[in-house]
């Protein structure tokens, strides 16, 4: 059950984050192409688990750092299980793909 401080590393502004090899090797290579990168939870934090419920979630911390960032409409979603279902809740995915 992964969560959104897996992809950051530990730091003074982040006490809670882990900073996962391959989580931050992801958002490093987002960064690094110029690309706004968003680590979102889901709800359930029991289980981890993504749902339909968390479909409000992802739209708002998708404009949250949209606004904040000025980053255009094209958007990349990512997620491994449940999280990759969840991916396609994100506003402009194109959940057929």
């Amino acid at each position: 059950s992964h969560r959104a401080t897996d992809a950051w590393p530990r730091s003074a502004g982040c006490d809670d984050c882990v900073g996962l090899p391959i989580e931050t090797r992801v958002v490093g290579a987002a960064l690094g192409r110029g690309w706004a990168v968003a680590a979102i939870s889901s709800k359930d934090r029991h289980s981890g688990c993504w749902g339909r419920g968390d479909r409000e979630r992802i739209a708002a911390a998708t404009k949250w750092v949209r606004e904040r960032t000025g980053a255009g409409p094209a958007t990349v979603a990512l997620g491994a299980s449940s999280g990759g279902a969840a991916a396609c809740y994100v506003p402009g995915v194109d959940a057929s793909v």
